[in-house]
């Protein structure tokens, strides 16, 4: 069982503070504060005291840094008793003033975030969920811990420590090929060169009227629903002027140029080429 290597430093708890080797599977997270404001380092030096009968797996000091106390195969004794500890990892945090809502500073706020994610992350948990797998230790004993700041921000914690382990889903790149309006050509001439129909360029386009379209206008064809992608050439065209008309920029004449083959950039009318999506 691994160990989270946001802890830089560890400062190990005795015996006499834990319950020992951890016989259940980790299913959730323990929030507790501190009633202090103090250094992680100090903090886990309070539970490495073997009088102390309490200890945590994690510390975090008022300016973020992270202490490890226990492996997370050991099963912490910070919640009032074995059966809210046994299948838990705990996690104690500094406040960054005493009493009143027992605030703690941002960056022992964001520390916390990303621990939790990482913990989420190796140790194969679900999505954190407040009250079912993001706990806190009044759910377990009669206590204010872990104070009125942690506990309104569990949601919040919960919301972007999954977002650290749910990365945004990659953009696809467009495929569409650009046309770019000739004078007398139609929605309608257009569409059939692409092997499309105009109503769906209408759409593609937001053009609200398939009638009205103007010379130099870029009409984007959608490589979904296109049947073709060749281009026949006509007199007085160049790869240059074919990649600006279709591809919507000259220097793309270059993804033409290799894609059909050629050696040279002389071609001549009737040429049927390929255009890249």
């Amino acid at each position: 069982m691994s160990n989270s290597t946001l802890a830089k430093k560890y400062i190990p708890s005795p015996e006499t503070n834990h319950w020992g080797k951890r016989k259940e599977r980790i299913a959730k997270i323990i929030v507790h504060h501190a009633a202090g404001v103090i250094s992680a380092e100090n903090l886990a030096k309070l539970f490495a005291d073997p009088q102390r009968g309490a200890s945590a797996t994690y510390c975090i000091g008022y300016d973020g840094a992270i202490v490890r106390c226990l492996d997370e195969g050991i099963t912490p004794g910070t919640s009032g008793g074995y059966e809210a500890d046994r299948d838990a990892i705990t996690i104690e945090v500094s406040n960054s003033a005493s009493g009143g809502q027992w605030p703690v500073s941002n960056a022992s706020l964001q520390s916390l975030i990303k621990l939790c994610a990482d913990i989420v992350k190796r140790n194969g948990l679900q999505n954190l969920v407040k009250g079912k797998n993001l706990c806190w230790h009044s759910m377990y004993q009669a206590t204010a811990c872990p104070g009125q700041y942690l506990l309104s921000k569990m949601d919040y914690i919960a919301a972007e420590a999954n977002k650290i382990n749910t990365p945004p889903p990659v953009k696809e790149e467009s495929t569409d090929v650009v046309h770019t309006v000739s004078a007398g050509e139609t929605l309608s001439g257009i569409a059939s060169k692409y092997g499309t129909d105009y109503t769906v360029l209408a759409e593609h386009n937001k053009i609200a009227d398939p009638n009205l379209i103007f010379r130099g206008q870029k009409i984007k064809i959608p490589a979904t629903g296109t049947g073709s992608t060749s281009y026949t050439v006509k007199s007085g065209d160049s790869l240059w002027t074919i990649a600006e008309k279709l591809l919507g920029n000259g220097s793309r004449y270059t993804e033409i140029k290799s894609l059909n083959g050629l050696t040279s950039d002389l071609i001549h009318p009737a040429q049927v080429l390929k255009i890249p999506r």
